[in-house]
């Protein structure tokens, strides 16, 4: 900091801002650098200050708020800012009349960090500011405040307001602000001569919500001013209240096709089925995009009296509208829809229409579609493929396992993941093997799916595949298959549990081990104490275990006195499998006791 180098004195100061926190006798130093002959040194030693935030650096930047060099004054105010402290707020205000704008910008930046009531009545007097970017940084600064009470202001600076840039971010600081507190604001805003300020009220007034805001906006569908009344019905429709389905129905017949349009969408979004019979009508108008919203509409609703005439669009000229007809069925899920569905899936040229026609079927679940949805896994598009493998896995028709396994070799991996799961959700045992060869596939989604849908086909005929994949090198594969044979609770996998113990791998052992006990079945005693004479010591020692861990089910005292005989002679056997025999022969003799006592 002493270098007579006026670089390397600034260059230490950069890295200083590097570290996390700062010793006393280094902010000593950068303090008195505050003081350098060089004002690239002084403006590093304030942002140096405003990095650590420490309090007692305050009356050392206040002092720099008066400093020749404009670039001190700007990094003392950008310091004082991100410390923080309420009672420097009048400091900064003296810095908005700063003769160069940076340090207005910043001071006014600096305001808005602090944000509080007090502060917002400064910012918002640099509204009226001569100088654009001065006033852009009020803008920004109020939504940090975030003051319901500056909204008056916000609403009356779209009047005299004529910088573009200016008026664009008033109307995004407006159109962030949801806040109840604002709401009686843009209720005497609605009442403004300036068209302007009407929209936005409206738009405001519909993320606010609430009974009163729906009453006023339905109040302004006379509005002489078409944005107004689009504004108006975008906030209806986004209310999602039924109250206001008389005024959106009304807006259908107004001539502005865009009105229209927001009128069709928010009466699908209120989901209202009396707004049916208009929304059919709507599908043959002779806008486009109003035809696709009414069908879009419709399938938000819901109602199975859409269905005939969604059913008929399928066969229209535009693809995007026979899109959005699949689309709605799909949603509305009526049966009546699968045979026109199945037939626009077999003979649809376009893509994105045999999709949405899977992608329905899917939806409604009906098993007519399964051979359909077959044919489909082999469509020349992956998205189409991907998405009837879906639908088969919503339909779980056992007739789809065959053809799904085929997509294990597929070259896109959505497809196979979308295979996979939907093997999970048939829940087949045919599919395990390939599920397990699943499991090691290049793309780590597959094999999370694998992994899931394992344990969902699981049966006690997939043990010995799921046994195979735990004797893998790969841990994920054993470890996925373990936790599928941990769900297999039936008793008829004892057997093949039995067998396992005898396993060189200390892993399958374990696994093994752990769900006889988990199956807590009695008839397990006898075939564990004849793994007591076996001669993989791994084996006796974990029939020792699982014996104790067991002998609190057993009633027979002839069974439990057959124990204690052979765990007697494994006494002298190796010091893990004595050491084993010894505590469960204890577990033996204790509930040989209670059995005699409660008898």
């Amino acid at each position: 900091m002493n270098d007579p180098d006026a670089r390397l004195r600034r260059l230490t100061l950069e890295f200083l801002r590097t570290l996390p926190q700062c010793e006393p006798e280094t902010l000593a130093s950068v303090t008195r650098a505050l003081h350098d002959d060089n004002p690239s040194v002084r403006r590093e030693a304030a942002e140096t200050l405003g990095h650590f935030q420490r309090m007692e650096s305050v009356p050392d930047l206040l002092e720099a708020l008066e400093d020749d060099a404009w670039e001190v004054r700007w990094a003392a105010v950008e310091a004082l800012g991100y410390i923080g402290k309420s009672d420097i707020v009048l400091f900064l205000v003296q810095r908005l009349n700063d003769a160069h704008g940076y340090v207005c910008r910043a001071a006014i930046e600096a305001l808005g960090r602090i944000g509080n009531t007090t502060v917002a009545e400064y910012v918002i007097h640099e509204l009226k500011n001569g100088k654009p970017y001065v006033r852009r940084a009020a803008k920004e600064a109020l939504k940090h405040i975030g003051d319901a009470q500056i909204v008056p202001f916000l609403l009356q600076s779209l009047k005299y307001e004529s910088d573009p840039t200016v008026l664009k971010d008033t109307e995004n600081a407006l159109n962030q602000i949801s806040d109840i507190d604002a709401a009686p604001y843009f209720f005497e805003a609605l009442r403004e001569e300036s068209e302007r300020v009407r929209q936005i009220a409206a738009q405001a007034l519909g993320r606010i919500g609430g009974i009163d805001a729906i009453a006023a906006l339905m109040d302004l569908r006379h509005d002489p001013s078409l944005d107004v009344r689009i504004a108006v019905a975008a906030a209806l429709g986004e209310l999602g209240d039924t109250q206001a389905c008389p005024v959106l129905l009304e807006f259908l017949n107004d001539k502005n096709p865009k009105l229209r349009r927001i009128a069709v969408k928010g009466l699908g979004r209120i989901g209202t089925p009396e707004a049916v019979p208009a929304l059919i009508e709507f599908i043959q108008d002779e806008n486009v995009v109003i035809r696709q919203a009414a069908i879009e509409s419709l399938g938000r609703i819901g109602s199975s009296a859409a269905v005939p005439a969604l059913m008929m669009i399928l066969q229209d000229t535009s693809f995007r509208e026979r899109w959005a007809a699949a689309y709605a069925l799909g949603r509305i899920a009526d049966p009546q829809a699968t045979s026109i569905l199945i037939e626009s899936l077999q003979t649809e040229e376009d893509e994105n229409v045999r999709r949405a026609c899977a992608e329905a079927l899917g939806q409604i679940r009906d098993a007519q579609a399964v051979v359909s949805l077959i044919h489909a896994l082999s469509d020349q598009f992956w998205f189409v493929r991907w998405t009837a493998a879906h639908a088969l896995g919503q339909i779980k028709d056992s007739r789809a396992v065959l053809p799904l396994i085929s997509l294990f070799n597929d070259s896109h991996e959505k497809v196979r993941w979308a295979a996979v799961e939907a093997l999970g959700q048939i829940g087949d045992s045919r599919a395990a093997s390939s599920l397990i060869q699943a499991l090691t596939d290049t793309d780590w989604d597959v094999c999370q799916a694998a992994a899931r849908a394992l344990g969902q086909v699981c049966r006690v005929e997939t043990i010995p595949a799921l046994f195979q994949a735990m004797a893998q090198r790969n841990e994920f594969v054993r470890r996925v298959a373990a936790n599928a044979l941990r769900r297999i609770e039936d008793e008829q996998a004892l057997p093949y549990l039995i067998h396992a113990i005898k396993s060189e791998q200390e892993f399958i052992r374990n696994v093994a081990a752990e769900q006889i006990v988990h199956l807590r079945n009695v008839t397990v005693i006898r075939p564990l104490i004849k793994l007591l004479g076996d001669r993989n010591p791994n084996a006796r020692r974990c029939a020792a275990e699982m014996i104790g861990e067991l002998t609190h089910i057993v009633q027979d005292q002839k069974t439990l006195k057959r124990a204690a005989h052979f765990l007697w002679w494994r006494l002298t056997d190796i010091d893990d499998v004595a050491k084993a025999a010894f505590h469960a022969l204890k577990q033996v003799a204790n509930r040989l006791s209670v059995i005699k006592v409660t008898r």
